[in-house]
């Protein structure tokens, strides 16, 4: 059986974020109470013209690489040195360009990140966040420019899509027609999901209005059950965690 792979579309998914501005954006971290060793980044050609950047998280836990092969924005994650996801597709298709292929990365940049800060309505009230991030710019066969910005820490990977301006300080807004963002799991992966229920049904036609059933360690080749997709969250268990 092939891996599976799930693309979200725009509207489902949370981490994609998306930035027109002069330059790409920039954020204040404070001073790094740690040393990343070896900057835990490495930049390589792959086979051919491929290029691939890799940074780890700061206690080497979890590990992502970022490759243009064959023209194409991918990313890997590895937990503990065993595979999480396998290469899957980055990129999106605006009224202004295309940054589904076509694409090879022009420059690649790892930072550490250490930030503190308080929340007064959630369990938690203080957070301390230390993670590794890494930028990786691409450039389409027009010339144009995108960054994918990684934020690793030892517990969980989130990505996001920066655009700067292209020419003449334009375009200052964008239609974002296409997502390529997807997630290709192993062979052997099993899922927690709830699907989504139809419209306008059950009690007081109020539907979808909470979780329905989930099946804990579903296959991945199930199919939701009402044909309307799943709801998040969407949790996934590799047969690395399995074992």
């Amino acid at each position: 059986m092939a891996a599976q792979q799930i693309s979200l579309s725009l509207q489902k998914i949370y981490i994609f974020q998306y930035f027109m501005s002069k330059s790409h954006t920039t954020r204040s971290i404070s001073p790094a109470s740690f040393i990343i060793p070896l900057l835990s980044f490495l930049f390589m050609p792959l086979h051919g013209l491929a290029r691939e950047a890799t940074v780890t998280s700061p206690g080497g836990s979890l590990q992502v690489s970022v490759s243009d092969q064959d023209g194409r924005a991918t990313y890997s994650v590895a937990l503990q040195g065993q595979t999480a996801l396998l290469p899957s597709p980055l990129g999106f298709r605006a009224d202004f360009g295309d940054f589904t292929q076509g694409l090879h990365i022009t420059e690649t940049k790892a930072e550490p990140v250490d930030r503190q800060y308080d929340m007064r309505q959630v369990k938690q009230s203080h957070f301390h966040y230390v993670a590794t991030l890494l930028t990786v710019s691409f450039e389409n066969t027009a010339g144009q420019k995108m960054s994918v910005e990684f934020s690793v820490s030892d517990n969980d990977v989130a990505f996001r899509y920066i655009s700067p301006r292209q020419q003449n300080d334009n375009p200052k807004s964008a239609v974002i027609l296409e997502e390529a963002s997807g997630f290709c799991l192993p062979d052997g992966t099993t899922t927690f999901l709830t699907p989504q229920s139809n419209a306008m049904v059950g009690w007081e036609r109020t539907k979808p209005s909470y979780e329905e059933v989930y099946r804990a360690d579903a296959p991945m080749t199930e199919h939701s059950q009402h044909g309307q997709g799943f709801t998040f969250p969407c949790l996934f268990k590799t047969p690395y965690l399995r074992g």
